[in-house]
């Protein structure tokens, strides 16, 4: 509860000057930082009057210096000052216009209106920077422009409305009035999927970036005006490299600002850091010996197999021939094998069947050829016998574990 320190930080702004607001959430207040994290100032504390919070969630700051701050238990909106003198507050508790229940996230549009995410009313609620009601969409339900449990709401330069639609997993984007326009999200951990997406924001060259919170990772995304270009792949470095794969492999080209993923013939990693518009590098996955085309996918396409991106797997991995045994006391039959080793002589394969307290002979095909032992203690007995070795003669030794002999 120290100054810097915070309990269930929920939400934060950033002001024209570049200093740092957060709602600390479980401490009532709001603390500001520089762009460095140095603490500042903070204000607030745990109460129903002016400039006094009860669980603290949205915050948003105007370009003109407002400090709108969601005092989420109280349902209503605070303004303050940058350094936080209180200016006034707007909303009460119910379901009218106007009204709050459980509000969330709160974002400011070009012209200066406020949109409160209404959370406990499945809407959004629109206010003039006085407070003023203005208007509402949405309702509870998973169609398109409905919501179930919303958080986080932003607005891009031309005045779309963002909003993460939390238990939906998926962000919806609305026109400046409220009208539906799209959406885009499902429930998953995969690129442009989403577990419980909390937080939304959108920088100056409308790059979105989503908090998507229960698979821990911020998701970045961006709408292309225009198509952008399909990559072109000119060199890979190494060209060859071994089939359990690792290491990191550099691509050279054009058009690779945006790539999400690298294919490696079939195989896809998506662990892909983009150096330049001309140059990425990825993890090599593992893959069978031979050659494969090393492609590169944006969202524009992915670049064209050329002789340049071949890449060569070397070695080679044991193939699956046959098996026997299955569990029992039968003959051929084995109750947790331990030992096994091959006769020099007849190329046969003996086996220390532990639990069957015996040895058994098969051939190199799996054919059961025969069996001694029995549990006990005297001569040619055992009792969990565990491991063995076969002797140049073909003589066969074994491990008596529990009779502590040969």
């Amino acid at each position: 509860s120290g100054d810097g320190q915070f309990h269930y930080p929920s939400y934060l702004a950033v002001s024209p000057a570049g200093n740092v607001y957060v709602t600390d959430n479980s401490h009532n207040r709001v603390q500001v930082f520089t762009s460095s994290g140095a603490y500042v100032t903070q204000w607030g504390s745990y109460g129903s009057g002016e400039g006094q919070f009860s669980g603290p969630t949205g915050i948003a700051i105007s370009s003109g210096g407002a400090v709108y701050v969601v005092d989420n238990n109280n349902r209503r909106v605070e303004e303050f000052t940058l350094s936080g003198a209180y200016v006034g507050k707007f909303g009460s508790s119910g379901s009218a216009n106007g009204q709050l229940y459980n509000p969330q996230g709160i974002a400011i549009a070009p012209n200066g209106n406020i949109y409160v995410v209404d959370a406990g009313n499945s809407r959004i609620e629109e206010f003039t920077p006085t407070g003023a009601y203005v208007t509402q969409w949405g309702s509870s339900g998973s169609g398109d422009g409905l919501f179930s449990s919303p958080q986080g709401i932003a607005v891009d330069a031309a005045g779309h409305v963002y909003v993460a639609d939390v238990a939906n997993q998926r962000i919806q984007r609305f026109m400046s009035s409220g009208t539906y326009e799209e959406k885009w999200g499902t429930s998953g951990s995969a690129n442009g999927q989403f577990s419980n997406p909390r937080g939304i924001a959108i920088d100056a060259s409308g790059n979105i970036y989503v908090a998507d919170s229960n698979n821990n990772r911020i998701q970045k995304f961006f709408y292309f005006t225009t198509p952008p270009p399909v990559p072109a792949v000119t060199s890979i470095s190494p060209t060859t490299g071994p089939i359990t794969g690792g290491g990191e492999i550099t691509i050279t080209g054009s058009g690779f600002t945006q790539a999400s993923s690298v294919n490696f013939g079939s195989t896809k990693t998506v662990n892909v850091t983009v150096v330049s518009d001309n140059s990425v590098t990825a993890t090599i996955p593992a893959g069978l010996a031979g050659t494969v085309d090393i492609t590169g996918s944006t969202p524009g396409g992915t670049s064209a197999v050329v002789t340049a991106d071949h890449y060569t797997y070397t070695g080679s991995l044991p193939a699956y021939v046959t098996k026997w045994g299955m569990s029992g006391n039968a003959n051929g039959q084995l109750a947790l094998p331990g030992g096994i080793a091959v006769s020099p002589t007849s190329g046969n394969i003996y086996v220390a069947d532990t639990n069957n307290h015996r040895i058994q002979e098969f051939t190199s095909t799996g054919s059961f050829v025969t069996e001694w032992g029995s549990d006990g203690s005297g001569d040619g007995q055992f009792h969990y016998p565990s491991y063995l070795a076969v002797s140049p003669a073909g003589n066969v030794y074994v491990t008596d574990n529990s009779h502590n002999r040969v």
